[in-house]
């Protein structure tokens, strides 16, 4: 990881590494909120 540090273009690399790690964090995270929203209503609908 320092090598990366050290490179030429390291100051866009990296912001570039972070956005990407946030955006990836945040679909992950709606994908699992929806996905229980779901799970609760498909339950609640199943039910007699």
């Amino acid at each position: 990881m320092t090598a990366l540090l050290h490179m030429k273009y390291a100051e866009f690399i990296l912001p570039a590494f972070g956005v990407t790690a946030v955006v990836f964090l945040g679909m992950i995270g709606f994908s699992l909120h929806h996905a229980r929203r779901w799970k609760r209503r498909f339950e609640a609908l199943s039910r007699p």
